[in-house]
């Protein structure tokens, strides 16, 4: 049997995209169909899935992946969906996954912030911000 070794640099996404037509923050079943198809489309293995909507009105939804998560949160009281995305694939993983999400959804301001996440202790010791 192949030993597996997650790469050791992931990366972490926070984005938060505003002006979101409405038809698209309250409607978890286009979301989850669309996100789930461009997970799939990215190579992603998606183990399960969960959504919760609000009253009265917002959802959330969770992915949960071999490759670490993804969850979005709807605010249409604010025509904006938040999205965290981590994945352990490498340092530019998952952003196919953002850019057709992007697509799909045409917001009018995004704030995006990308951070490397290093599991490797000695690498991430080698670039310093380590702390007893």
């Amino acid at each position: 049997m192949k030993e597996y070794k997650s790469s050791p640099v992931g990366v972490n996404y926070n984005i938060e995209y505003f002006g979101i037509n409405e038809r698209f923050l309250d409607d978890s079943t286009l979301l989850r169909r669309r996100l789930k198809k461009y997970l799939e489309q990215d190579g992603f293995g998606i183990m399960d899935v969960s959504e919760k909507k609000f009253n009265p009105h917002g959802m959330s939804i969770y992915f949960l992946l071999s490759e670490s998560h993804l969850a979005i949160h709807t605010y249409p009281e604010y025509s904006c969906i938040a999205i965290q995305f981590y994945t352990c694939r490498g340092p530019n993983d998952g952003k196919n996954v953002i850019d057709r999400l992007k697509q799909f959804l045409k917001p009018k301001y995004i704030a995006l912030r990308k951070e490397p996440i290093i599991i490797d202790f000695k690498m991430r010791k080698q670039l310093g911000g380590l702390e007893n």
